[in-house]
C-alpha cells in the first residue's frame, strides 16, 4: 500500500511537488536548493524520453548536487530515491539516504539522519517510509524496513525492524543519578530503541 502511493506521488507534476516543498519548508532557500536539485535529478533519472541527452543532463545535475549539496552540507540523497511532495528539512546537515529509499508525503527529516541499507543481512535497499512520518535528529533507520504512516522516530533512535502506523520509536538513554544514589539504566531493545504504540501515549 505505502509503495503504491509513493509510486503515484513520484509521477505527479514537478511544479506541484516543488510548491509543496516550498510550503513545507517555509520558503527556506537552502532546503529548496537541496530539494530542487533532487526533484530535477529524479525526473531525469527516471525519464524514458530524453534519449542521448539524459546522460548529459544527469552529469550536469550530479555536479550541481556535489558542489551545492554534498560538499558544503554533507547531504547524500541520490536521484534514484523516490520522495513524495512536502519533504521538510528543518536543519540541512549530514543527511544520508540509501539509493533505494522511498519516502511518502509530508515527511519531516532532521539533521544527521541516515536511512541506509543493512549490508550484513544481505537484503538490498533502504527503508520505505510512509506519509507524515517524523524522523528526529540523529536517527538511523537501517534495512528494507517499513515505517508506517504517522509514525515518529525519536532523536538518536536506531530502527532495524518495521514500525507500525502511528507508533513512536524512542532511544532509551542511561540515567545518571545524583551523588550518593545508585545509577539507573534504562532497558534497551536491540539497536538501542524502544517502540511505543499510539495507545501507550494516550
Amino acid at each position: 500500500m505505502i509503495r503504491r502511493r509513493i509510486g503515484r506521488t513520484a509521477g505527479s507534476s514537478l511544479r506541484s511537488t516543488l510548491r509543496r516543498d516550498y510550503d513545507a519548508n517555509n520558503s527556506g532557500k537552502r532546503a529548496l536548493v537541496i530539494l530542487g536539485i533532487h526533484r530535477l535529478g529524479n525526473a531525469v533519472y527516471y525519464s524514458e524520453s530524453m534519449g542521448p541527452f539524459r546522460a548529459f543532463a544527469l552529469a550536469i545535475l550530479n555536479l550541481c548536487n556535489q558542489f551545492l549539496v554534498f560538499y558544503p552540507l554533507g547531504i547524500e540523497i541520490p536521484f534514484s530515491c523516490k520522495i513524495g511532495p512536502g519533504l521538510r528539512l528543518p536543519h540541512q546537515h549530514g543527511i544520508v539516504f540509501q539509493g533505494a529509499t522511498e519516502l511518502g508525503e509530508d515527511v519531516t527529516v532532521y539533521h544527521q539522519v541516515t536511512l541506509g541499507e543493512n549490508e550484513r543481512s544481505g537484503e538490498r535497499g533502504g527503508p520505505i517510509v510512509g506519509d507524515r512520518v517524523y524522523i528526529g535528529a540523529g536517527a538511523k533507520i537501517i534495512g528494507r524496513v517499513i515505517v508506517g504512516d504517522d509514525a515518529t522516530v525519536g532523536a538518536n533512535a536506531v530502527v532495524v525492524m518495521s514500525v507500525e502506523r502511528g507508533a513512536t520509536v524512542i532511544c532509551r538513554q542511561e540515567t545518571l543519578a545524583s551523588e550518593g544514589q545508585p545509577q539507573v539504566k534504562g532497558n534497551r531493545t536491540p539497536g538501542g530503541a524502544e517502540t511505543i504504540s499510539a495507545s501507550d501515549l494516550s
